[in-house]
C-alpha cells in the first residue's frame, strides 16, 4: 500500500476501522452489567438492533466522504470526488 499511497499508515487505517464499533460494543456491555438479567431472545434482539444502528450512525458520522463515494458509485452517479484527508 505504501508504494500506492505515499502517507499509507496502516495503524490510521486500522483505528478507522474500528472506532466505530467501539462504543456501540461499551453501551451494549454497560447495558448487561447494569441490567445483570437473563438474556432472553428479546434482550439479544434489542441488543443487536441497539449496536447495529450505533454502529451504522458512528459510520456515518465518521466516515461521511467515504460512505457518500460508495452511494455514488453504487447508484452509478457521475465520475467519483476526491476525497479529502
Amino acid at each position: 500500500m505504501r508504494r500506492l499511497f505515499s502517507d499509507f499508515n496502516v495503524f490510521r487505517q486500522l483505528g478507522r476501522a474500528v472506532l466505530p464499533t467501539v462504543p456501540p460494543a461499551l453501551l451494549i456491555l454497560g447495558s448487561r452489567a447494569l441490567v445483570p438479567d437473563h438474556r432472553s431472545l428479546s434482550r439479544v434482539i434489542v441488543e443487536l438492533a441497539t449496536y447495529s444502528l450505533a454502529t451504522v450512525v458512528l459510520t456515518w458520522l465518521l466516515e461521511r466522504n467515504l460512505v457518500t463515494e460508495l452511494v455514488g458509485y453504487l447508484r452509478g452517479r457521475g465520475t467519483p470526488r476526491p476525497v479529502a484527508a
